[in-house]
């Protein structure tokens, strides 16, 4: 029997097939091995995690105002980006290879193509963070939308040796403007460029 708990659930499982289902679909998952159901309910009840929200804005250090907003889809080995510069005026960016820019008055769209990149990996996530620090520079203030909390998890808290996941940390590190993200799991339609 396991406990089980990860952002949006927590449960009591009596097989391992049960919990390998659960530990596949939901994000930063932590378990514990339990001889009996009430000593899991006490584990649940002593790891239980905080509300989740699916929602919550600007966490991080950018300014209260005066920086974009970037949300970023990725889809068919390509990642379209929308920059909203109503908060901080027009501002002006050269395309390398494989990148489109239609440059609006209030908004960016831009679009990278030519990157090996699949929306469920953390790891595709972080490269499309990275790309567009890089697109941007590292002056401006800039909040991300994410589309789910594992990648904010991955690019504020991970620990571990990825070298995506870490190298998008030393990014940010490194900036001069601040980042925060937004996260929000209802976004809208694909941009195009």
């Amino acid at each position: 029997m396991f406990a089980v708990i990860a952002n949006g659930m927590q449960a009591v499982c009596k097989t391992q097939r049960k919990l390998d289902s659960i530990l596949a679909v939901y994000p930063y998952p932590k378990f514990c091995r339990c001889s009996t159901e009430e000593e899991a309910r006490k584990w649940l009840a002593a790891n239980a995690r905080a509300p989740y929200d699916p929602s919550f804005k600007k966490y991080g250090d950018t300014a209260k105002s005066g920086y974009a907003v970037v949300e970023y889809y990725i889809w068919d080995n390509t990642i379209y980006y929308n920059v909203y510069t109503g908060s901080i005026g027009f501002i002006k960016v050269f395309p390398d290879d494989g990148v489109k820019i239609d440059a609006r008055p209030e908004l960016l769209k831009i679009k990278v193509s030519g990157v090996r990149v699949n929306d469920l990996s953390i790891s595709s996530h972080c490269v499309a963070i990275r790309r567009i620090l890089k697109i941007l520079g590292n002056i401006i203030d800039i909040d991300i939308t994410v589309p789910d909390i594992s990648v904010y998890l991955a690019a504020a808290k991970y620990t571990g040796k990825n070298h995506f996941i870490r190298g998008l940390q030393r990014d940010i590190a490194d900036r001069l403007g601040g980042v925060s993200f937004t996260v929000s799991e209802k976004r809208g339609e694909y941009g195009q460029v």
